[in-house]
Parts: structure tokens; C-alpha cells; sequence
């Protein structure tokens, strides 16, 4: 039975991955170093389509937070640790349905006093957009 329980979860993971070609550079590799999250997801009863909607929110939500943390903090060797008051916010904010402009987020956070910039993420994660 483990044998059938694997195969399933492999064939699973590939066509994930095969979804996943267009949204991440590497959909093999993304989709193999987060198949516990992947697998998760299916377990606890998620469709197939929902399971790769959620990992294109994560793929997305990782790379806004990625642009992010390198137009803050050029040649940071670990800009995450750097910006660690910030990183509720920030996941908060990339995890969003709707995400402000990578740009715009940084012109904001740069803008804004160092003593008010949390509070102006909290912010930008509670703006409603409306949408034409």
C-alpha cells in the first residue's frame, strides 16, 4: 500500500509542477523543496486547483517580498534578518489579495519616518482598492 500511496504523491507533485511552469522559474525544484507543504495542503482537503492556487500565492507573495527586502536593503547579506521588525507586515502585505507595486511599497517605506514605517505597512495591508 506504501508503494500506491507514494506513487500518488509523486504523480500529484508532477502536476503541480507542470502547473507551476509558468509561475516559477524552477517548477520542478520549487514544487520538490515544498512538497511537505504541497502534500499538506492535498491532506487536509484541498482540490487540486485550489492546492495550486495557494502555491502561486506563495510563489508570488515570496518574490514581492524578495523585490522588496533587495530595493531596501541593496547588498544586504541578509536583509530579512535586517528588516525582522518589519516581518509580520510584510508577509501580511505579500500575502494580500491585492499587493501594491513592489515600487510603490518601497518609495513609501523609504519615504516614511524609520519610527512610523511599521504603521505604514500595517497600513498599505488594510487599503481597500477599488477595481475598475
Amino acid at each position: 500500500m506504501d508503494q500506491l500511496e507514494d506513487l500518488e504523491d509523486l504523480l500529484f507533485l508532477a502536476a503541480v509542477a507542470m502547473r507551476l511552469e509558468d509561475t516559477a522559474t524552477h517548477g520542478v525544484m520549487w514544487t520538490w523543496e515544498h512538497q511537505d507543504l504541497i502534500l499538506s495542503d492535498r491532506n487536509d482537503g484541498y482540490s487540486f486547483s485550489e492546492t495550486v492556487g495557494r502555491a502561486i500565492n506563495l510563489i508570488t507573495a515570496t518574490t514581492w517580498v524578495n523585490d522588496f527586502l533587495s530595493a531596501v536593503s541593496p547588498g544586504d547579506q541578509n536583509p530579512k534578518e535586517t528588516m525582522g521588525d518589519y516581518a509580520d507586515p510584510l508577509e501580511e502585505l505579500s500575502m494580500g489579495p491585492e499587493r501594491p507595486p513592489v515600487d510603490f511599497a518601497v518609495q513609501a517605506f523609504l519615504m516614511t519616518p524609520v519610527a512610523d514605517r511599521a504603521a505604514m505597512l500595517w497600513a498599505l495591508t488594510k487599503r481597500s482598492t477599488p477595481r475598475c
